[in-house]
């Protein structure tokens, strides 16, 4: 099955039709203030609101990026037909691959440590930003109990992601962890994410 979560839309559908149209997703940045940078456009994901598959309580628990996981995780295993009830916990797994983990959540906490010490810092900041909490998050929505880690190799995570469900769906692994599930996901832009990739300086 297929989910996705881009700047094109929130809907595979939605996001293949719009592509077809020559349509791009990059536009000027809104979600935070860009007046420092000399790159002021992104690929930036509007209107974010997954109540319809994350309830708000859980909402803050979760850092956007494995909100981004988990909607397209929950689209991609509707449309496939799978049914994880039906199914033993322990041979399904869950491999995700991400470039970064909770950027937003380590900005934000950085920030409250600085400003207001370490004892406002919040306690949800490790579940928040480490890279496997996606991985981690649809394992938990779906029940499931084989493997689940995320995939962290930059541009080329996707790639690497793959053969580790490859790994888990053929022997000896596969005997374990038949049902696998595998996502490639780019973080949500936050004021840290463009610096180095938007300067302008030359390298020293």
């Amino acid at each position: 099955g297929m989910g996705a979560v881009t700047p094109l839309g929130c809907k595979v559908d939605e996001m293949w039709a719009r592509l077809c149209r020559g349509e791009s997703g990059i536009r000027p940045i809104e979600g935070f203030d860009v007046s420092i940078f000399k790159v002021r456009f992104g690929g930036e994901i509007r209107n974010w609101n997954p109540v319809e598959y994350i309830d708000s309580k859980e909402q803050r628990r979760i850092d956007r990026f494995a909100q981004y996981a988990l909607v397209a995780a929950t689209d991609a295993i509707r449309e496939s037909g799978l049914d994880f009830s039906k199914e033993a916990p322990h041979r399904c797994a869950s491999v995700i691959g991400s470039g970064v983990g909770g950027l937003g959540e380590i900005e934000a906490q950085f920030r409250r440590l600085m400003e207001k010490g370490p004892e406002r810092v919040s306690a949800f900041t490790i579940p928040k930003m480490m890279l496997n909490a996606a991985a981690g998050c649809v394992s938990i929505q779906f029940g499931l109990k084989g493997p689940a880690y995320g995939v962290v190799t930059a541009c080329a995570s996707a790639s690497f992601a793959a053969p580790g469900v490859s790994r888990h769906a053929t022997p000896p692994y596969g005997r374990s962890t038949p049902k696998t599930r595998c996502a490639k996901r780019a973080p949500p832009l936050t004021p840290a994410a463009p610096m180095s990739s938007v300067t302008t300086r030359p390298a020293r």
